[in-house]
C-alpha cells in the first residue's frame, strides 16, 4: 500500500515526507498528534515482537486475549478520527464470549502486511467474529491477515469480519479458515471488501477416508469394506500380476497394484467376501495409468447368474489419469443389473481393468467403503456454455416450479455474442437461486495446454465471476468437453472447491468428492432414458447431475427439444425428487457441521433448498495482481 501511495505523490512531496520521517524517527512511541494535541494513532505490539518494537508501542499484548489491548487502543482514540497500528507478529484471540474487537466510527486498523496475523485460538465453541461493527461508517481495515483456524475449532458460526449497517468503509485483508465465512456483511452500503486470498479454503472437506472410526464429523456412518492390502488374487481367466504397493497408495500403508502385460487387453482380480450392501452406497479409490480405457467392478450376489456391475470409461484426455479418484459404485441401477442379485448376500468382488494390447498398464486400488443411502435422491440441472436459450427457455420453465439450476459460463463470451447470456440476465437467474459458475475463459483448455495458459483460464474466469457479483458460484468449475489431466486437476484444486466432468456414473450423496460426474443430455437422448436415470437416483439415493447445453428445437447435436425438456421438468415434479445446485450440496452437506445422526434419513433434510443466507465475499485476488491493477508493482 505504501508503494501505491508514493506512486501518486509528487517528487517534492516525497522528499518532504522523507524529511518528516527523519525528524520524528527518534520518537519513543509511534503515536500521532493532531493540531489540537489529541492522539490520533496508537500502536499495539504482539507478545512475540522484538524488544525494540515493544518499547516503541503504546500497548503490548501477552499472547492471550490479545483483543483486550487492541480494544483499549480503539477506546483511547478520539471519536471519528483514529488509527490503530498493529505490529508484525501474531495476535491470538481466546475469549469469544462477545465479538472480540468492536470497531468505532471513522476508525482505521492497519497492519504491516501478511506478517501481521490475528488468529483465533483452537477450541472455540461459540458464535463469533474477530472484527465487528454495527451502525458505523468510515471504517478501514487493511494490510493484515486474519485466520479462523477452522481445522481446530468446535461448534459455532465463526466469521472474520461482521458488519451490520456499516457504510462508506473499506476492507483489504487476507482472510481464511473461518468455519462459516470470511465476511458477513448485512445492510452495509458503499463498503468495499477485498480478500487477497483465493476462495478455496485451507480446510476443504476431506474426501472419503474409509476408516472404521472417522471421528465426530461422521459418527458410525462409514464402513470400511476392504483395505486392498491382502486376499486378492488374479482371476482364473486372466493374465497379469497383482501386488501390494507401499510406494503408491491413498491411505494406510499400501494399495493394491494390478498390472496388465503387453499382448493382453485386460486383467482382473478377485476376492471372496461376505457383505451386505442393502441401503448402502459403496465406493473405492482408484488411480489409473495413462492408456487404461475401462475399469469394471463386479459384485456377485451371490453368483455369476445374479450380479451387479459398474463400469467407468476413461478417455485419453481424462482428468483422472495418474491421480486418485473416488469411484462411486452404482449398485441397483438398471445398467448394471444381471439376473436377480441380492444385495444382502455379496460373495465375491471382481475388479477388471482394460486397455490397449500394445502397452503394459497398471491400476492402483485402495480402500473400498460404504455409506448409508439417503432416503431420497437429488438431481442437479447443469447448463454449459452460457447460451441464451437457457435464459429464454429453460429458466422460465424451471421458474414455474421454483427449480434452480447451474449455469457454466465461458466468461470471455458473456454478453459479447448474440447467442450468450448477459451479466444482467445471469444476475436475474442468480436471484432465483441459480449458481453461476466457471466453464473456463475461452473453452480451449485441453490435457496438454501449457501451464501458463491453464492458470490464465482458471484464474481469469473465476475473477470475472467474482467481479460481477457471482461469488457463490465462483467456487465451482465445469470442465470444457470433460477434458483434463492430473496436472490440471492439481491446479483446479488451488482455485475451485468442486469440479464437474462428464461421467456415466451417478454421484454418491456422501462423502465429499471433489470430482462430480454429469450425465450428458443431447439431441439423441430419449426422454424415457432420462426418466429412468431420475427414478434410479430417487430410489437409491444417488445425486444425478443432468448436463444440458441448448434448450431449443434444432438439429444441433447439443440441442434438447423444448417439449422434451418441459416433459423432463414435469416428470421431476411428479416424482418429487429435490432439485439442488452445486452450492447447496457443497455448503449444506460438505461444509456445514455434519449432524449427529439418530437416523440416516436426516441426510435428506440437508438438501432442502433455501436462499443463500449470508452475503459472503470471495472477492479474492493474488497480491501481485492487486499491485499490477494499481499500476505500481513494488520492487
Amino acid at each position: 500500500m505504501t508503494t501505491f501511495l508514493l506512486s501518486r505523490l509528487s517528487k517534492g512531496a516525497v522528499i518532504g515526507l522523507v524529511l518528516a520521517l527523519l525528524l520524528f524517527s527518534t520518537n519513543i512511541h509511534d503515536a500521532s498528534i493532531d493540531a489540537s494535541g489529541n492522539t490520533t494513532a496508537l500502536t499495539v505490539a504482539t507478545a512475540d515482537s522484538s524488544d525494540t518494537t515493544k518499547a516503541q508501542a503504546d500497548y503490548v499484548c501477552d499472547g492471550f486475549d490479545d483483543h483486550i489491548e487492541i480494544q483499549a487502543a480503539i477506546h483511547d482514540l478520539p471519536a471519528n478520527n483514529g488509527k490503530v497500528r498493529l505490529s508484525k507478529g501474531t495476535f491470538t484471540i481466546f475469549n469469544t464470549s462477545v465479538d472480540s474487537i468492536e470497531i468505532a466510527d471513522g476508525l482505521s486498523i492497519e497492519g504491516t502486511g501478511e506478517s501481521t496475523i490475528i488468529r483465533l485460538a483452537s477450541g472455540v465453541n461459540a458464535d463469533c467474529s474477530i472484527f465487528s461493527a454495527t451502525n458505523k461508517k468510515g471504517i478501514i481495515i487493511e494490510n493484515l491477515r486474519i485466520d479462523g483456524n477452522a481445522a481446530n475449532q468446535g461448534e459455532g458460526q465463526m466469521y472474520g469480519i461482521t458488519f451490520n449497517s456499516v457504510s462508506d468503509s473499506l476492507i483489504e485483508v487476507w482472510s481464511k479458515n473461518f468455519t462459516t465465512a470470511n465476511f458477513n456483511l448485512v445492510n452495509s452500503q458503499d463498503t468495499k471488501y477485498q480478500n487477497l486470498y483465493w476462495p478455496v479454503p485451507d480446510s476443504k472437506p476431506m474426501e472419503c477416508n474409509c476408516v472404521d472410526s472417522i471421528g465426530d464429523q461422521l459418527p458410525h456412518q462409514i464402513t470400511l469394506l476392504d483395505d486392498f492390502e491382502s486376499g486378492w488374487t488374479i482371476s482364473y481367466d486372466s493374465e497379469g500380476s497383482v501386488s501390494r504397493d507401499t510406494a503408491i497408495f491413498h491411505q494406510g500403508g499400501a494399495s493394491l497394484k494390478i498390472t496388465k502385460p503387453i499382448g493382453f487387453d485386460r486383467v482382473s482380480v478377485t476376492k471372496k467376501v461376505n457383505l451386505n450392501l442393502e441401503n448402502r452406497q459403496p465406493s473405492l479409490w482408484v488411480r489409473l495409468d495413462d492408456g487404461v480405457t475401462h475399469l469394471y467392478c463386479f459384485l456377485l450376489a451371490p453368483d455369476w447368474s445374479n450380479y451387479y456391475s459398474c463400469s467407468l470409461s476413461i478417455r485419453s484426455d481424462s482428468p483422472i489419469d495418474n491421480t486418485w479418484y473416488r469411484m462411486p459404485i452404482n449398485v441397483a441401477t438398471a445398467e448394471g443389473l444381471h439376473g436377480s442379485p441380492d444385495l444382502s448376500d455379496i460373495t465375491t468382488i471382481r475388479i477388471e481393468m482394460r486397455g490397449s494390447t500394445d502397452a503394459q498398464l497398471s491400476t492402483w486400488v485402495d480402500d473400498m467403503c460404504s455409506y448409508p443411502s439417503p432416503a431420497q435422491g437429488k438431481v442437479t440441472l447443469r447448463f454449459d456454455d452460457g447460451l441464451i436459450s437457457v435464459y429464454d427457455t429453460a429458466f422460465p420453465i424451471m421458474a414455474e416450479y421454483g427449480y434452480p439450476g447451474v449455469a457454466g459460463l465461458v466468461t470471455s463470451t458473456v454478453g459479447k455474442r448474440s447467442y450468450t447470456m448477459s451479466v444482467d440476465q445471469l444476475k436475474e437467474m442468480q436471484g432465483l437461486g441459480w449458481d453461476i459458475v466457471s466453464h473456463s475463459k475461452y473453452h480451449r483448455l485441453t490435457h496438454d495446454s501449457p501451464a501458463g495458459f491453464v492458470d490464465d483460464e482458471l484464474r481469469e474466469s473465476q475473477s470475472f465471476l467474482i467481479q460481477n457479483g457471482f461469488e457463490k458460484g465462483s467456487r465451482f468449475y465445469i470442465a470444457p468437453q470433460g477434458m483434463g489431466s492430473a496436472r490440471i486437476m492439481e491446479k483446479l484444486k488451488q482455485y475451485y472447491c468442486m469440479t464437474s466432468f462428464s461421467s456415466p456414473l451417478m454421484n454418491n450423496a456422501y462423502p465429499y468428492q471433489y470430482i462430480v460426474g454429469g450425465r450428458a443430455v443431447t439431441l439423441d437422448t430419449p426422454t424415457e432414458t432420462i426418466k429412468e436415470w431420475i427414478d434410479q437416483a430417487n430410489e437409491y439415493g444417488f445425486w444425478l447431475v443432468l448436463m444440458f447445453h441448448r434448450i431449443e428445437d434444432s438439429d444441433n447435436h447439443y440441442a434438447y427439444a423444448i417439449d422434451s425438456f418441459t416433459e423432463i421438468i414435469d416428470y421431476i415434479d411428479s416424482v418429487s425428487i429435490p432439485v439442488v445446485t452445486f452450492s447447496e450440496v457443497y455448503d449444506n452437506l460438505y461444509v456445514n457441521s455434519f449432524p449427529s445422526h439418530e437416523d440416516i434419513t436426516h441426510l435428506n433434510t440437508l438438501f432442502t433448498f433455501h436462499p443463500y443466507k449470508n452475503i459472503i465475499s470471495y472477492f479474492l485476488t493474488k497480491l501481485e495482481l492487486y499491485w499490477k491493477d494499481m499500476g505500481c508493482m513494488p520492487n
